[in-house]
């Protein structure tokens, strides 16, 4: 009987690892924003401050191909307010590599920051490729800067995934 309840509790444990430590990418391709065909999405590792609603937030980053475009574009939904202007620098950094500030769109809401398909878009997506952590930087307008780290280790895979889809 102790033997069955050993294995029991290893088999658990086992099946318990291995479920924590799977890449939580989600893959849509039905049921997306207005004109969005296909999108891969994750959350962020660490949760920053919104400080108009006092509530813990986990930004998203989301890598999506729009229905008449099938070129990716991204996306990060800040869960909070970055800025009231058109457009702002998020700092890139991947693994322990310096940061590098790119110029971001913001959206009306001033919470998403997003880049459509170009080529300065092109060239960060050969950057993340083989890399584990993705950590954004932003500097809301009068406050301090926020940092997040995004889980990137399985991104090639479901960026291809994204790629198929978005061409069908």
């Amino acid at each position: 009987m102790k033997f069955f309840i050993k294995i029991t509790g290893l088999i658990t444990l086992f099946f318990s690892t291995i479920a924590f430590g799977q890449d939580e990418w989600i893959v849509r391709s039905e049921n997306t924003d207005n004109n969005v065909r296909a999108e891969i999405t994750t959350k962020s590792k660490t949760s920053i401050r919104n400080y108009s609603t006092k509530e813990t937030v986990s930004p998203e980053l989301k890598l999506f191909c729009e229905a008449d475009n099938p070129e990716i574009s991204m996306q990060i939904n800040w869960k909070r307010f970055i800025s009231s202007f058109r457009n702002t620098e998020i700092g890139i950094k991947t693994d322990k590599n310096q940061i590098n500030w790119t110029k971001f769109n913001i959206d009306k809401s001033g919470e998403i920051t997003f880049l459509k398909s170009s080529r300065k878009l092109n060239n960060l997506m050969d950057n993340l490729n083989n890399k584990k952590r993705l950590t954004l930087e932003a500097e809301p307008y009068s406050e301090p800067s926020i940092t997040v780290d995004f889980d990137i280790t399985e991104l090639k895979k479901y960026l291809n995934e994204l790629s198929i889809l978005c061409i069908n």
